[in-house]
């Protein structure tokens, strides 16, 4: 339970839905430009690992400055946040670079199967 309290001292849940919901309307925003204007996939894709990782970024800002008062910035919090950037740019650049899925070899057989109703 003093964990809890604790959560609930520093606001983390408060910073958590602020972020949550500011991330679902921008990759919203995104996934729409990216219909109507035909932008390549990796930017969505780019922008979702940037999302996903960037929950481990708000936690620790939250956890570290969501009290009341001022807390001074630690260099600890630099080097994560900067490993966060990171990761997040190296996963970025792997789904950027991936090549396309192939199931079957060009030269193998296949058999379509189609149903069987009167048309």
């Amino acid at each position: 339970m003093n964990f809890y309290k604790e959560i609930k001292d520093r606001k983390v849940r408060k910073y958590f839905a602020i972020y949550i919901s500011t991330c679902i309307t921008t990759l919203g925003l995104v996934h729409l430009f990216s219909f109507r204007y035909l932008l390549p996939t990796y930017i969505f894709d780019t922008l979702l690992v940037f999302v996903i990782l960037g929950i481990l970024s708000v936690l620790l800002l939250a956890w570290n400055h969501g009290r009341e008062g001022r807390q001074k910035v630690k260099v600890i919090e630099y080097v994560l946040h900067f490993l966060i950037i990171i990761i997040a740019f190296f996963i970025s650049y792997l789904l950027a670079n991936k090549g396309p899925v192939r199931i079957l070899s060009l030269n193998s057989k296949t058999v379509a199967v189609l149903p069987f109703t009167n048309m």
